[in-house]
């Protein structure tokens, strides 16, 4: 039965949010709590872009980085990655997954959701890229 609810998102496509925020050489554990229970409020994409620019103004240089990917088809990912997207409401962000350097979440967002362009220069540290 599992595979006949993957298979009826084959075609399905999507816009991608990825936030990822380097880990802190001391109190992992805690950051990884902080950034699970304010992920956990995102309720739309647009959420997760107001929560982006929150934290360029609360994190150290470099140690933010998000990623939207547009027109991505579920079927791509790696089926725990599409079984955890798939699982939430469209704009709410997976839990915090990761370690070693970076936690990250995901958030799906409508196929047809843009993201604003980043300003031209930017030196809050934060890396960008769109596809």
């Amino acid at each position: 039965m599992a595979l006949a609810a993957q298979g009826s998102h084959e075609s399905e496509r999507m816009t991608l949010l990825q936030i990822s925020l380097a880990i802190p050489e001391t109190g992992a554990a805690e950051y990884e709590k902080a950034m699970e229970e304010e992920t956990a409020k995102i309720t739309s994409c647009a959420d997760g872009l107001k929560f982006i620019d929150g934290l360029k103004a609360r994190v150290r240089h470099g140690s933010l980085s998000f990623t939207v990917k547009t027109d991505v088809a579920i079927a791509t990912l790696p089926v725990p990655l599409s079984r955890a997207l798939l699982a939430r409401p469209i704009g709410k962000a997976t839990p915090v997954f990761g370690g070693g350097e970076a936690f990250r979440v995901l958030v799906r967002c409508e196929p047809t959701f843009v993201a604003p362009r980043p300003a031209p220069s930017s030196r809050d540290g934060s890396a960008v890229a769109t596809s």
